[in-house]
């Protein structure tokens, strides 16, 4: 269960941060730092953690947007969704 987690978790984020290669770096790390920190926790206290990889595994899915400052106004940000998005306002387009 704790490798299905994992491997969700490392799936979403490169989903999410596919164009940052500097953020996704870092999410895999942290990812694997927070796993390899709790590998030996109590059954009880595994299972929370599971679930709790999941959700963020289902954050990082549904909710994060990549955007960079547009060049024409800095003040404006171009937006970059990702495709095949499910959930609430997810869309994606094709």
């Amino acid at each position: 269960m704790a490798l299905a987690a994992y491997r969700s978790l490392i799936r979403s984020a490169k989903l999410a941060f596919h164009s940052d290669t500097t953020v996704l770096t870092a999410a895999i790390l942290e990812s694997r730092k927070g796993f390899e920190t709790n590998r030996s926790a109590a059954a009880d206290a595994a299972q929370e953690l599971i679930k709790n990889a999941h959700e963020i595994a289902d954050v990082l899915r549904k909710n994060v947007v990549q955007g960079r400052k547009a060049a024409e106004d800095e003040n404006m940000y171009r937006m970059y969704p990702q495709r095949g998005r499910r959930g609430k306002g997810g869309g994606g387009g094709s």
